[in-house]
């Protein structure tokens, strides 16, 4: 679908998005020839060569934009200055997606994290028979480290004497 445009306002923003990374857009405010509306559009960085021909419309001017009906959404996906359209660009560079998955690193926290936690739960367990009040939260900290300690090979005083030196292979579980 293509529509005829008057530009009554350009004006480029920074929006942030819902993982807190802030990007650029512009919002344009036309009026429809054929119906007479005013409207507006924004349209972000992404986008990058509509982006681009968004951000050099002047205020005043007429403009044909080509409209592709996305789900619930018309997007822009050519404007000409001159009143005739181009065709849309097929082979426009793709947007490079940033990975979700987890670095090495991250995963190694997030293990470190779980026994962490599961050492904690562990002393609770262990300091909690005979006890006859509230347990000592240093004490359940001590406790956990050592287990923390023993997980990751470092070796516990008092529970053990050597090391876990055990190959990954020999563990059984």
């Amino acid at each position: 679908m293509q529509i005829q445009i008057n530009v009554l306002n350009v004006s480029k923003q920074t929006a942030q998005s819902k993982a807190g990374k802030s990007y650029q857009l512009v919002e344009v405010s036309f009026k429809d020839l054929s119906s007479g509306k005013v409207q507006s559009k924004k349209i972000n960085m992404y986008s990058k060569e509509i982006y681009s021909l968004a951000c050099d419309m002047q205020v005043g001017s007429t403009y044909s934009v080509q409209l592709e009906k996305e789900g619930d959404f018309w997007n822009w996906v050519a404007i000409d200055p001159a009143g005739g359209l181009a065709p849309p660009t097929k082979g426009a560079p793709a947007v490079q997606v940033k990975s979700t998955y987890e670095t090495p690193e991250e995963r190694a926290k997030k293990q470190l994290y779980i026994v962490k936690q599961s050492s904690i739960s562990n002393a609770i367990d262990t300091l909690s028979p005979g006890a006859k009040g509230a347990i000592d939260v240093d004490k359940v900290l001590a406790v956990a480290q050592q287990y923390t300690d023993f997980v990751f090979g470092k070796g516990v005083q008092g529970l053990v004497d050597t090391p876990n030196d055990l190959p990954d292979s020999d563990i059984p579980f």
